[in-house]
């Protein structure tokens, strides 16, 4: 493979990592009706998480392990953060009412 389609390659990947691609597939599951925890287990479970697992295995320049690495790691803060947010389907402020 040409460097130039690596790079095009990594630039996919890296695209769909970090915070678009979790609007982008929140947006999805909300269309479809999915409560919170649908959406949490969906991101953590699902294809978006199985396809993230395996980037650093097309990954080749420095500049794209880097990007990719940093919007990983988003990627998963941000689920560990809703993971503290929702509580068997419901958001915690909903909780507090």
């Amino acid at each position: 493979m040409s460097w130039a389609g690596k790079v095009l390659i990594e630039a996919d990947i890296v695209d769909k990592l970090g915070a678009s691609a979790v609007t982008s597939a929140l947006l999805i599951l909300g269309g479809q009706g999915k409560l919170n925890h649908e959406c949490h287990l969906e991101l953590e479970q699902g294809s978006a998480m199985q396809r993230a697992r395996f980037f650093k295995d097309y990954i080749w320049t420095s500049t794209g392990k880097k990007l990719a690495q940093e919007r990983f790691d988003f990627f998963l803060k941000y689920l560990d953060q809703l993971a503290e947010e929702v509580v068997e389907g419901q958001s915690l402020e909903s909780l507090r009412r």
